[in-house]
């Protein structure tokens, strides 16, 4: 809900472990939940850095308890596979659509977005190992006039990532206490 994992600065959280709301800044997020489960049911939102009325988000489940619509992320519609339970194509208010593909083991291997208009603006290529960790990634972005390749290789070593190469760059990657990448 922020722009990063560490920019919360209050939170609550219900005796359930559900959080109930977050303050970022000066965006405040309120949680509420259906009363027979753990599902969000809407999501109120206020600024506090402007004089604006309190906006209210709805969330829709479907039977599996999977999200399949969330207007504070600008997604109108989530459809999912009905075998494998993984989310195929996500709906957007400004009309663009993501699909998404995936191997028999249920990795990731494609994801591409196009506009309304039914154009590719960008597409993801995804190469992993036999244990789901990605090796390689190829972004082909088409929003500028000019076709645009990105490859980004990933390095691992004894316990998880160490780093990746884009553009010819090397970056670590650090990770905390609990094997989280920082």
């Amino acid at each position: 809900m922020g722009e990063s994992a560490c920019d919360v600065e209050a939170y609550m959280i219900d005796e359930n472990g559900n959080h109930r709301h977050y303050w970022t800044g000066y965006s405040r997020y309120e949680l509420q939940y259906k009363e027979t489960n753990n599902q969000i049911e809407y999501i109120d939102y206020k600024s506090m850095s402007r004089d604006q009325t309190k906006t209210n988000f709805k969330m829709i489940h479907d039977a599996l308890g999977n999200v399949t619509k969330a207007e504070h992320r600008g997604i109108i519609e989530i459809i999912y596979d009905p075998t494998t339970n993984r989310p195929n194509i996500i709906k957007l208010q400004d009309g663009r659509q993501i699909s998404y593909d995936y191997d028999v083991q249920g990795e990731r291997v494609r994801k591409h977005v196009i506009n309304r208009k039914g154009e590719k603006l960008k597409e993801v290529l995804y190469l992993r190992d036999s244990e789901g960790r990605s090796l390689v990634e190829k972004v082909i972005d088409l929003t500028d006039s000019e076709r645009y390749e990105q490859y980004t290789g990933y390095i691992y070593g004894p316990k998880g990532l160490i780093g990746f190469i884009r553009n010819d760059q090397f970056y670590s990657v650090i990770c905390d206490h609990e094997g989280s990448i920082r």
